[in-house]
């Protein structure tokens, strides 16, 4: 580099001008601005590197952060879901017992001896009455 430009300028017998001192001083600042800018270059890669994996790990989170949110919802689905088929079943046994307890009251109508107008005016025949069930005293009705 300097060598070469100090053979140049001595060729044309210029070596120890003023031109010669302004050659070699552009040559150095460029020589030393161009080492400085590789050597920022060269420092700046390891960090764009590290950025963006910061990058990546960080959409990474996001998209486990959405998975967990996801998941949870899901799972508050389903115990909501479970909740409104445990209360609709517990209505439908009420609603069966009552309808029971109603078929049960309209049959012992029908069976009644003492008449059960307006059941059975006398023109049906009748049924054995519906035994009542006593209790005993372990088990009382």
């Amino acid at each position: 580099g300097n060598d070469a430009t100090k053979a140049a300028l001595s060729a044309q017998g210029l070596s120890l001008s003023g031109n010669a001192a302004e050659a070699l001083d552009k040559f150095n600042s460029g020589l030393a601005d161009s080492t400085y800018q590789q050597y920022v270059q060269d420092l700046q890669n390891p960090v764009q590197i590290g950025q963006a994996a910061a990058a990546g790990q960080a959409a990474n989170i996001g998209a486990g952060a959405t998975n967990l949110g996801n998941i949870a919802i899901g799972q508050g689905n389903n115990i909501a879901n479970i909740d409104a088929n445990t209360i609709a079943g517990l209505t439908k046994a009420a609603g069966n017992t009552a309808n029971s307890l109603i078929t049960q009251n309209t049959l012992k109508g029908l069976t009644d001896q003492g008449g059960g107008l307006p059941y059975n005016s006398g023109n049906l025949p009748t049924v054995a009455p519906v035994p009542t069930i006593t209790g005993t005293p372990e088990f009382p009705v």
